[in-house]
């Protein structure tokens, strides 16, 4: 059937155009199959070979370069140039021809009896012509590509291709882990990867920075891919390389008790690669980089006193020993490195916190400082003021709870200063804990400890009283009062109270407030306060300081309640303590039974 045939026969190039499109289609299953075919076949290929003898960076490079190139020739050859080329029309023709005979007559029959040289007897009637052409096309509609297109071929390779899949997706599911690391060194031949064995090496902490001249301890630990474990190797060796030199092996131990092999490099100066090798298994080259840890090039620690101690500012170089502070004070400490750091810390190994306790006082204290100054007299005779009734308990303000004072310290822009501030409410030994942008720590080996120092509370003396002594109504009672305190005294004052009436106030006469020691002589006409036979009268010495936070410290001495009693014998201020008294008193009582 000729070109010309074809143009004249209405249809058929319609039938022409379905078969080479499905020749096409065939052509690119077969095609892609084929090279699915090749690349799957190359890829094994060269894994296996890498998994048996562990091939080296350039023969893996030169195994992946034969598989593109071979692959590449193939895809050309049976995938994009039966694309780029078409089947001629002639072909085709023929080929309905010969699948279809009759057709191949009628449309003969056809074109004969349409052309310009045949005579009118040969035409035929109009209707014959019309029926015969009709019959013709119908006949080609009938025809499916497939029938002129053999597709046994095709089915062929698409199956090959999909045992080839089969075959590659087996050691993926078997093994994943390995098959994973063996396609890695096939793609990337000159990647640093490990052998792709079924025994492997564990490093923990593989690739690190330590600090120049320090022992560096490398670590191993065997594994199975399989998970099903088998003898331990013999001989694992670390491989060590420096600067591109020789390397240099080192012969690492088996710990029973750590379940791992281990070696030790001492005073390690100069950074180096290095991997584990044993057993066929052969890791990947780690990096172990040395560089200088960072240094605390001067440190100050700066105390500032509270204002009511009166102290000065105090300021320690170096921040080493023993670092003694007033309680309270406000700290600073600054540290300046040789190199930037990341993180700087003030870190306590027993920080032991101040026991801060709330001074126990009456609730007429609130007044007492009013009363201070509205009472008084010459030569002591005149009458206290008046104030609220006592209450015999006291009231105890909740403990104030002091808080480590640790955190991150302040840091300067360029990380080579930092700087850190609190209140000094505890004492303890304390490090500093200095990392750097490449994870090393400084070494801390000064011993640093922070001894707070407490204020104390006052130290109160009474003498010339006596607990259930006797006075004459008439007398006049002398108390002799010493405070002492190591920071300053805020007051110094006598309670007194007669029988059940309210409690009454005075305050020493030569108090100056801030003075560390204060003596004073209490005098109390009996007279003032209209006593008579089987009164009583009850004295409590207070003293305070002037701590403001979290509240001045009291000492009370007391109480000391003396009777009233006409036939008593005068009143003599006695000079021995209370104890010492009664143990005269009991001498005297025996004296009088002998």
């Amino acid at each position: 059937m000729s070109s010309g045939a074809v143009l004249r026969v209405a249809g058929l190039q319609e039938l022409l155009d379905r078969c080479q499109r499905l020749i096409r289609i065939h052509s690119v299953l077969r095609g892609f199959a084929e090279t699915v075919c090749v690349l799957i076949a190359c890829v094994l290929f060269g894994c296996l070979v890498d998994y048996l003898i562990t091939l080296s960076g350039m023969l893996r490079f030169f195994v992946l370069v034969a598989t593109v190139t071979i692959t590449g020739v193939v895809a050309w050859k049976q995938l994009i140039g039966p694309l780029l080329k078409k089947t001629p029309e002639d072909e085709l023709a023929a080929a309905v021809d010969l699948q279809f005979p009759e057709l191949q007559e009628a449309m003969a029959t056809l074109i004969s009896i349409g052309e310009p040289g045949a005579s009118s007897s040969e035409f035929g009637s109009k209707l014959m012509r019309e029926r015969l052409q009709n019959h013709v096309q119908s006949q080609m509609r009938g025809i499916h590509p497939s029938e002129m297109v053999q597709s046994s071929m095709t089915f062929k390779r698409c199956g090959l291709a999909l045992s080839s899949v089969i075959a590659f997706l087996i050691p993926v599911l078997l093994w994943p882990s390995g098959s994973q690391l063996l396609m890695q060194r096939f793609v990337m031949p000159f990647a640093n990867l490990a052998a792709a064995s079924n025994l492997y090496f564990e490093v923990p902490d593989a690739n690190r920075t330590v600090a120049t001249n320090s022992d560096v301890q490398f670590v191993a630990i065997a594994h199975w891919r399989t998970g099903l474990a088998n003898a331990l190797p013999e001989n694992v060796v670390l491989e060590m390389q420096c600067d591109g030199r020789d390397i240099e092996e080192m012969r690492m131990t088996y710990d029973d008790a750590e379940s791992q092999f281990s070696a030790t490099l001492a005073d390690v100066r100069q950074s180096l690669q290095y991997r584990v090798r044993g057993g066929g298994a052969l890791t990947e080259w780690f990096q172990l980089t040395v560089a200088d840890a960072p240094r605390i090039l001067s440190a100050t620690l700066q105390a500032t006193p509270p204002a009511y101690t009166g102290r000065s500012v105090e300021s320690f170089d170096g921040v080493v020993g023993d670092i003694r502070v007033f309680e309270r004070s406000a700290i600073e400490i600054v540290l300046s490195f040789d190199k930037p750091v990341r993180v700087a810390q003030l870190t306590w190994k027993d920080w032991k916190p101040l026991e801060i306790k709330s001074s126990a006082s009456s609730p007429n204290d609130s007044s007492d400082e009013s009363a201070s100054d509205n009472s008084g007299g010459q030569n002591g005779d005149a009458k206290a003021a008046l104030i609220a009734p006592s209450v015999p308990e006291a009231k105890l303000s909740e403990p104030e709870v002091p808080v480590t004072p640790t955190g991150p310290m302040t840091l300067s822009s360029d990380g080579l200063q930092a700087t850190l501030q609190f209140e000094a409410m505890g004492s303890g030994e304390f490090n500093f804990e200095i990392v750097d942008f490449v994870g090393l720590a400084a070494k801390e080996e000064a011993t640093r400890r922070l001894i707070v120092q407490s204020d104390m509370p006052p130290v109160l003396t009474v003498n010339g009283i006596r607990n259930g002594q006797k006075v004459k109504p008439d007398d006049t009672v002398i108390m002799d009062c010493q405070a002492v305190d190591d920071i300053g005294l805020g007051s110094l004052e006598v309670h007194f109270q007669k029988n059940e009436e309210a409690n009454q106030v005075q305050p020493a006469k030569s108090l100056i407030r801030g003075a560390r020691e204060v003596a004073d002589e209490f005098r109390l006409d009996l007279k003032t306060l209209d006593v008579k036979q089987g009164d009583t009268v009850t004295f409590r010495v207070r003293a305070a300081d002037e701590r403001p936070t979290p509240d001045p410290q009291v000492v009370w001495e007391g109480p000391f309640t003396i009777e009233i009693a006409d036939d008593a014998d005068p009143f003599v201020p006695s000079l021995l303590g209370e104890e010492d008294q009664k143990r005269l008193d009991a001498m005297r009582e025996l004296e009088k039974q002998l």
